[in-house]
């Protein structure tokens, strides 16, 4: 579900875009998430206009009712070592967390001995605190106001480089350094039963400077939004209206020190101001076994005019256990070349850019089955999706009309994603549970009658996870296995024969398992990624000249850090 045409939330607030997006997910630490919710193909108008393909919604945890203190503690086999403490408290009505995270790097690992650390050194420090007033399904006032501070640095590139080298030309080095504060505001009023007001906001502001070798990256960004809708329940159906606001001021600067006769240096600035209205309708027939979500909506970007984004989904109950989910509409968003595409920054090429980017718009349509058997102590599952993207327009970098420059232009002829998955899941007196996925993905565009893949994208899928716990038990063990098939890569067949790669990658697969243990208010839990201790080999091409015109580690499609092992603890109070 990965990738720039999913629509990611947090507690169902769409912020996290432009420089937020790059490390948005794995900026959250994970014992702050509560929840995952993911929908494929499109979702709700409510949330805007952005999820093209799907959206993934994270919702962050509020205050336990059963601790007053949470601490987790964890280190890996590099030595990189993690701490997270909760505390749980009232104050008067209202209800709060307050939660500390910190990651500390580990050790430098240059395993394959080509000078390069194998994984950055990561130091973050995170402050989360969330209030919550009255219960959400009664009536009157209920209010969540979350503040978030992240601050991160992240440090790669040669064995021996260090901050203070930061846009040498003799030591190579990327070196990321950000600040993230956010505020967010979900509240509603509750008038009776059938009717209610919501509103949600956000505020954050990041402030960034990098380097990745010569080449220096500064940028800041504020993000606004605003939405406020109405809610009424009539008879059996919801309808919601209401009108948002989006705020996006985004200031870039590339400052090259340029030996490569590039010519992308300088000052990017985006100020985009969407304001838009909706209404969406639930409506639910024959006892809700048949429910039919249609909603539009209408934006105006401050630069590119109006667009009009229609959307209808269908859920049927064909009985208790099979149930059919379909859905049809568009989805839009403008680029944010940089941040979205981060690797353009892992070679010595020189990057054209059209000036007359438009926004990228698809038109999606898809289809889920979902069918259950539930015999006595065992439970089956099995699942059915299959999704189709048109793109009307879509922007990606062009590494290979020229493998001098790398382009970024509109899209030209046709570009379509097709995905397939099916999944087969089992439960056994509810102690044993296996899923087994299979994912295919083809993601192309055609120009000038040919077909052209996109590079990065494996074709196929296979996703399995065991987990297993005792009824009687105080332990519980999970493990999973992903194989991933071939993926095309940038074309280096004009390179020098030492500089040259296969156009495309092998097959590889990664196994993880993790073993827990409770100790009355303790948990312990040992596991490992990447058990097999695969890594791709030479995964930078022209490591020797980091400097020189052939020099690229925008062509790593896979692991290079090997085995991890890790230990940690979980303690309640």
């Amino acid at each position: 579900m990965s990738g720039v045409y999913n629509q990611l939330l947090l507690d169902g607030i769409p912020i996290i875009n432009g420089l937020n997006y790059t490390y948005g997910i794995s900026a959250i630490p994970g014992t702050l998430i509560d929840n995952i919710f993911i929908s494929q193909g499109l979702a709700s108008t409510i949330q805007g206009h952005e999820s093209i393909t799907g959206q993934i919604n994270i919702e962050l945890k509020e205050k336990s009712e059963e601790e007053k203190i949470f601490l987790n503690l964890y280190m890996n086999s590099f030595l990189s070592k993690q701490a997270n403490i909760d505390y749980n408290f009232n104050l008067g009505n209202w209800k709060s967390i307050i939660s500390l995270h910190s990651t500390q790097p580990g050790k430098k690992i240059d395993n394959n001995s080509d000078t390069f650390l194998d994984l950055p050194l990561t130091t973050k420090y995170s402050l989360y605190n969330k209030w919550v007033y009255g219960l959400q399904n009664n009536s009157g006032l209920y209010s969540k106001i979350t503040l978030r501070y992240l601050n991160e640095k992240r440090l790669g590139g040669q064995i021996n480089y260090t901050e203070n080298k930061q846009g040498s030309n003799e030591v190579y080095g990327q070196i990321i350094n950000f600040s993230q504060p956010e505020l967010h505001i979900h509240s509603s009023y509750k008038f009776n039963k059938r009717e209610s007001v919501i509103l949600r906001s956000a505020l954050t502001y990041h402030e960034q400077e990098s380097f990745f070798g010569t080449t220096q990256y500064l940028a800041n960004q504020l993000n606004y939004y605003l939405n406020f809708s109405y809610k009424l329940n009539w008879n059996t159906h919801e309808f919601h209206s209401g009108l948002n606001f989006k705020k996006l001021d985004l200031n870039e600067t590339i400052n090259l020190n340029d030996n490569f006769n590039r010519t992308f240096g300088g000052e990017y600035n985006k100020n985009e101001n969407i304001a838009g209205v909706f209404i969406e309708n639930t409506f639910n027939w024959n006892n809700k076994n048949l429910q039919l979500i249609s909603g539009v909506r209408v934006d105006k970007h401050n630069d590119y005019g109006l667009f009009f984004t229609p959307r209808c989904l269908i859920k049927y109950n064909f009985s208790e256990n099979t149930i059919m989910r379909a859905s049809f509409g568009t989805g839009w968003k403008t680029i944010n070349l940089f941040s979205e595409n981060i690797k353009l920054f892992g070679t010595n090429k020189d990057i054209i850019i059209s000036d007359n980017l438009e926004p990228e718009h698809g038109l999606n349509y898809g289809l889920n089955i979902l069918h259950a058997i539930y015999l006595e102590n065992i439970e089956l599952q099995f699942i059915f999706d299959a999704y189709k993207t048109n793109f009307l327009n879509q922007i990606h970098p062009d590494y290979h009309t020229n493998l001098n420059n790398i382009y970024i232009h509109n899209l030209e002829g046709k570009s379509i994603s097709n995905s397939l998955q099916g999944e087969f899941a089992i439960e056994l007196y509810e102690s044993l549970g296996i899923k087994l996925a299979y994912n295919y993905l083809d993601v192309f565009h055609i120009e000038n009658g040919h077909k052209h893949r996109l590079p990065f994208n494996s074709k196929h899928h296979i996703l399995s996870t065991l987990s297993y716990k005792p009824i009687e038990g105080n332990w519980h063990f999970d493990c999973n296995l992903h194989w991933f098939g071939k993926k095309k890569l940038i074309n280096t067949s004009q390179n020098p024969e030492p500089f040259r790669r296969n156009n495309t990658s092998e097959p590889y697969s990664t196994f993880g398992a993790q073993f827990t243990k409770k100790l009355n208010n303790m948990d312990l839990y040992i596991g490992a990624e990447n058990l097999f201790n695969f890594k791709q080999e030479n995964p930078i091409i022209s490591w020797e000249d980091p400097f020189g015109e052939y020099f690229n580690i925008a062509n790593v499609w896979g692991p290079t850090k090997g085995r991890e092992v890790y230990i940690g603890l979980r303690y309640r109070l």
